[in-house]
């Protein structure tokens, strides 16, 4: 059955979080939009075109056939849920199958968002960054203001991918700006946008503006609890819902799978981001209140057992900060065996482990550690990662005597790092390490 013009207009609402005074504030009255809801009441072309710019639509909305309508909003629900759970192929196959052009702006928008996110995700930066671009090429106000900080976080990474660091710290802060347009305290979105914020300041050993990004990032997450059987099955349902041509039904298993999804992620965004956040404050000399947050999130049980190298990586980041270098050492040759580099996370403790044997005067035993860490740096492409351990081996290799290791290393580093990034000092370095090679 066709759904009236007072129908669309009171699901619109619905669905944009508007109460009928809101809606009629500067327009109308609220009594008449109840009245034109509720069919009562015809609205005029100049009141229904405001209506539609408030509701953030066009006038073909209220002219379009419903079942298409629902069949494109739950298309895109579900290529949403899709690309939640890592099924990316389906969902751009979905979302191909969407007509765009009879959509409302917003939910083409998201679409073209969604399609970016996919190709990224797929190995297509390239594609993908052209599809952000031109969603940003939009004018400013035409974007949702949460879709906007999601297309400049996703621009922002691509152009980390590329090392332009600098620009996207300036696509980031955009974002936190266009979060200003948004009522409320809680956005997740702002919370991923300073975490990403947070970790090109650590990868820049700027720990006073890490720990800020990652205090911002926690203040924006919602901490969640493990649905994941709950998220299955909802998926499930609204794949068959979706098949069945039951798209009302699957609007509500798919919203419902989504919101789900989105509680599951920011509960393991604020546990990530605590972690973050307690390793800045020790290398910013805060060592009481890194360990009270440490200890805080380790009361979280299920969390903990899901994590707990990574947490006891985190305390040994703090002791090393302290000075506490045997203690350091213990937590992470327990947790980290000599020899397992099968991880990011052991990589980095590898790394950590070089730093303390160094400091400790045993300069064999570092080597080991930091060569294996390269190694995994160099398989996985991380370029941090590989910069950071060059630096540390350029160090060990000097203070050997080891001045040709120490200048590989060296011309490494600047082959890694970008120019708009580039740590002078190293080019002072660069020359007590050729003279002492000549001598």
């Amino acid at each position: 059955m066709q759904q009236t013009v007072g129908q669309k207009i009171r699901y619109l609402r619905h669905v944009r979080g508007l109460s009928q005074k809101d809606l009629a504030q500067g327009l109308s009255s609220p009594s008449m939009i109840s009245q034109i809801e509720s069919d009562r009441a015809n609205p005029s072309v100049q009141l229904l075109n405001r209506l539609a710019e408030r509701l953030q639509t066009t006038m073909n909305y209220f002219f379009i056939d419903q079942s298409i309508q629902q069949r494109n909003f739950s298309g895109l629900l579900l290529a949403r849920a899709y690309a939640d759970v890592g099924r990316f192929s389906d969902a751009t196959l979905l979302l191909d199958q969407l007509d765009c052009t009879l959509m409302e702006s917003s939910f083409a928008d998201e679409v073209d968002y969604l399609r970016a996110l996919c190709l990224l995700k797929l190995g297509d930066a390239g594609a993908a960054q052209a599809a952000l671009e031109q969603l940003l090429a939009q004018e400013r106000d035409k974007l949702k203001p949460a879709l906007h900080i999601q297309v400049l976080l996703e621009y922002g990474r691509i152009l980390c991918l590329q090392r332009d660091w600098n620009a996207a710290l300036v696509q980031w802060r955009r974002a936190v700006q266009a979060g200003t347009r948004i009522p409320g305290e809680h956005l997740p979105e702002l919370g991923q946008v300073y975490e990403a914020i947070g970790q090109v300041y650590e990868g820049r050993e700027d720990w006073e503006n890490a720990e800020h990004a990652y205090r911002m990032a926690q203040d924006h997450y919602l901490l969640g609890s493990s649905l994941e059987e709950v998220r299955a099955r909802k998926l499930k349902q609204a794949e068959q819902d979706y098949h069945a041509e039951l798209y009302e039904q699957a609007i509500f298993d798919c919203q419902a799978c989504i919101s789900i999804t989105t509680i599951r992620q920011e509960a393991a965004a604020a546990a990530q981001t605590t972690i973050r956040r307690a390793i800045a404050l020790g290398h910013t000399g805060q060592i009481n209140e890194a360990m009270g947050i440490l200890n805080k999130l380790k009361l979280n049980r299920e969390w903990f057992e899901e994590n707990a190298a990574y947490w006891y990586f985190a305390v040994a980041q703090v002791e090393f900060c302290a000075g506490n270098l045997d203690a350091a050492y213990e937590l992470l040759s327990k947790q980290f065996p000599a020899g397992e580099t099968a991880s990011q996370l052991a990589a980095d403790a590898f790394l950590l482990l070089g730093s303390i044997l160094m400091k400790m005067n045993r300069p064999e035993e570092a080597q080991a550690f930091l060569l294996s860490a390269r190694c995994w740096y160099e398989e996985g492409h991380d370029n941090s990662g590989l910069i950071n351990c060059n630096k540390l081996l350029s160090t060990l290799y000097k203070e050997m005597g080891n001045y040709t290791e120490a200048l590989e290393c060296h011309d490494r580093i600047h082959d890694l790092m970008a120019a708009h990034w580039q740590d002078r000092s190293w080019d002072q370095q660069f020359v007590h390490l050729k003279e002492g090679i000549s001598k």
